[in-house]
């Protein structure tokens, strides 16, 4: 993953360090490093940062009941109906079905939940803004502890994932984050499953007029949007554009076939 640079100023002082996201003001981070000293002045040098995942408690019945044999979404209502946020409280016949082997695995769930505290929040944070299991899942072998700042920052992010992409994203899990239909993030993402959709066959550059209105149609119009998104990802890299053509191609694309076309001629040679 690549990261950029951050010179952060938090409540303990300056801290400095690389980061795959870009944090918000006033987001709690969890830094790890350690202190040190850059012209007189004491600062913190991290080598990870994370947000602190937010801990909800119904989110975590759910993701305990989905893992728990048997428990399915009745018995994670009538737990939560009885003892609502003291749900780790339960006991056996507490709620129609909750005993036996059920209540076992509902048991060794919790005891899983607190031992992989990290993992099983971020995932049950994910599920509740929208996220299936599966996806959930995935994103956290993708991102580890840094999943919640990635998916905070731009939550098409997740569309990157194998397997997913934009339709996964655009709908209940962006509107959770608050992105709206105008959403430079959104145009972005859009731009870029487009790209990859016309380029399925095998081929790794389209044409502007293939794409623009491919992405108007993803995105209910938004032409003007479309065209300002797409030049700012040829300046950041994102896209490379061939002028004399008007076609476009992934940077990444392009810079792999560049690397086997200079490889196949220094062969050559």
């Amino acid at each position: 993953e690549e990261q950029s640079w951050f010179v952060l100023k938090t409540s303990q002082g300056i801290a400095k360090g690389g980061m795959s996201w870009r944090p918000e003001v006033g987001q709690q981070l969890i830094l790890e490093g350690e202190w040190g000293s850059y012209k007189g002045e004491r600062q913190f040098q991290f080598k990870s940062a994370s947000l602190t995942v937010p801990q909800n408690p119904y989110d975590q019945l759910s993701y305990v009941c989905e893992c728990a044999a048997g428990c399915g979404p009745a018995i994670r209502d009538a737990i939560w109906k009885k003892l609502g946020n003291d749900w780790r409280l339960a006991e056996p016949g507490d709620v129609r079905g909750l005993t036996g082997k059920k209540f076992d695995a509902f048991q060794k769930q919790i005891a899983r939940f607190e031992d992989e505290s990290e993992k099983c929040n971020t995932i049950a944070w994910l599920e509740g803004r929208g996220a299936s299991r599966k996806m959930a899942d995935a994103a956290w072998e993708q991102w580890k502890d840094q999943t919640m700042g990635v998916v905070t920052a731009n939550p098409y992010q997740l569309a990157e994932l194998p397997a997913y992409g934009f339709k996964h994203v655009d709908g209940k899990i962006s509107e959770s984050f608050g992105i709206t239909a105008d959403d430079p993030r959104r145009i972005r993402a859009a731009v870029v499953y487009a790209l990859r959709q016309l380029t399925d066959d095998g081929s790794t550059v389209v044409y502007w007029d293939q794409l623009l209105p491919k992405c108007m149609g993803m995105l209910g119009g938004y032409r003007e949007l479309i065209v300002n998104q797409t030049k700012e990802m040829f300046t950041d890299g994102t896209l490379k554009g061939f002028e004399k053509s008007t076609s476009i191609a992934l940077g990444k694309d392009y810079e792999n076939e560049l690397k086997i076309w200079e490889f196949i001629n220094h062969e050559d040679e």
